[in-house]
């Protein structure tokens, strides 16, 4: 049997992800966990996640939004 989703407001996605996607409905947070080490995590508002990990946060932010895309469809 599958879970029923509440779709989160964007207001509830702002508190956990401060960074509007260019991407319609997704919103990202980055988080340095060691120097020069990031991970970026996104949500929208469907609970759909994706997560990455790199050197360079802005192109974790055009890898997020390539992947966000594809999850759009």
């Amino acid at each position: 049997m599958k879970a029923q989703v509440t779709k989160l407001t964007e207001s509830e996605l702002l508190e956990s992800y401060p960074i509007k996607s260019i991407v319609n409905g997704w919103y990202y947070r980055t988080i340095e966990t060691s120097n020069n080490a990031w991970l970026l995590e996104g949500s929208d508002c469907w609970g759909r996640k994706v997560s990455l990990q790199g050197d360079d946060p802005d192109t974790l932010i055009q890898k997020a939004n390539q992947q966000a895309t594809e999850l759009n469809g």
